[in-house]
């Protein structure tokens, strides 16, 4: 689905929603968007003219599904010489244990972020490119004592068949997902790492919590995913049982907060940026916080889940043998966004903006 980033003062905002337009905070935090196909004609031309509306370009989402090869046809308004490509990876899955003396469960790490300026399709509106947006780590049950560790969130990429690993150019880009989180001292989950990331710029996810006890109720958050602004917040660290703990904050002090910890066996989820959601596709973006821990003397419990996009899972201890499951990664995503050729004059001068300046 295609959107219009915008910059736009509250007054025009809320005209645009009273027209029935849907508009919401752009996921990392830069202005507004709106879909494309509820802003064009008279209303794109009625907007433009506003001293009190600035056009930034068009926006494209990249989500679903995840963990395999998809292709994107470039739209026809694509300018290669105005771009960016920006990827968050997936955010690892926390470890889940129960009555063990001799392990923790840590979160998982927050999933990276990279971004590439001036990509170019050879031909807009015909050329394509593979994508692939990480699946974040799976959440691990446990009704038995014992210890499992989580799962690793996926990488995020675009333009290549595989994970491109480590680069700097911009004809790809990919940000490595997180690591899961352990079952040993200080074994929180590693945040995805730049050195094995491609972008011009690029930002490491921040890794779940550190446990530096070996208790039977030691249980850490997971780390925030990095996004455009800084690299994500680590879990916070526990040094005693049957401690609170929650997640890092994503995209430094930019994204979504960390959930909180719990010890009464319900960790809070990770939030999501901005709180921007839908339902028709589906979207929650942001740089998300990881998710809180859970631990206590029960004999079930649920750790937090990583926000949207790509926050590290919490992990979760129990003291009773029951059912209890650790906290899943977000998912990764893939933002495209561009200014059509002619925009900037257009934004100046509407008396030569285009009758089908997107109104497709």
């Amino acid at each position: 689905m295609k959107w219009i980033s915008f910059l736009a003062t509250p007054a025009i905002v809320a005209a645009m929603v009273t027209a029935g337009i849907y508009v919401k905070s752009h996921p990392l935090g830069r202005g507004y968007v709106a879909p494309a196909d509820q802003v064009k004609g008279i209303t794109l031309w009625d907007l433009i003219k506003s001293k009190n509306f600035i056009f930034l370009g068009t926006v494209v989402f990249l989500t679903t599904p995840t963990a395999t090869n998809n292709t994107y046809t470039s739209d026809a308004t694509w300018n290669n010489s105005n771009n960016s490509v920006e990827v968050i990876g997936a955010g690892g899955g926390g470890a889940s244990t129960i009555a063990t003396s001799t392990a923790v469960a840590s979160g998982g790490g927050g999933g990276g972020y990279s971004k590439i300026t001036n990509f170019s399709f050879a031909t807009p509106g015909t050329t394509t490119a593979t994508w692939q947006t990480g699946a974040g780590g799976a959440a691990v049950n446990r009704t038995t004592t014992g210890s499992t560790a989580g799962n690793a969130g996926g990488s995020t990429w675009f333009n290549n068949a595989t994970d491109p690993g480590n680069g700097a150019d911009n004809s790809k880009c990919s940000a490595q997902g997180g690591a899961a989180g352990g079952i040993t001292a200080s074994s929180g989950g590693a945040g995805g790492a730049t050195t094995s990331s491609w972008g011009q710029t690029k930002f490491a996810g921040g890794r779940g919590g550190n446990n530096t006890t070996t208790g039977t109720r030691s249980a850490t958050g997971g780390g925030g995913a990095a996004g455009f602004h800084a690299a994500g917040g680590n879990g916070v660290d526990v040094a005693a049982n049957n401690t609170a703990a929650a997640g890092g904050q994503g995209d430094g002090s930019f994204g979504g907060t960390g959930g909180a910890g719990s010890t009464t066996n319900a960790g809070g989820n990770g939030n999501i940026a901005t709180e921007w959601t839908q339902t028709s596709p589906s979207v929650n973006a942001g740089a998300g916080g990881g998710g809180g821990n859970a631990c206590g003397s029960g004999s079930t419990g649920t750790a937090g889940t990583g926000g949207a996009y790509g926050g590290g899972g919490g992990g979760i201890a129990e003291a009773t043998s029951g059912n209890v499951t650790s906290g899943a990664g977000g998912a990764g995503i893939v933002i495209l966004t561009w200014t059509p050729a002619g925009a900037q004059s257009l934004v100046f001068d509407p008396t030569v903006m285009g009758r089908t300046f997107l109104a497709r």
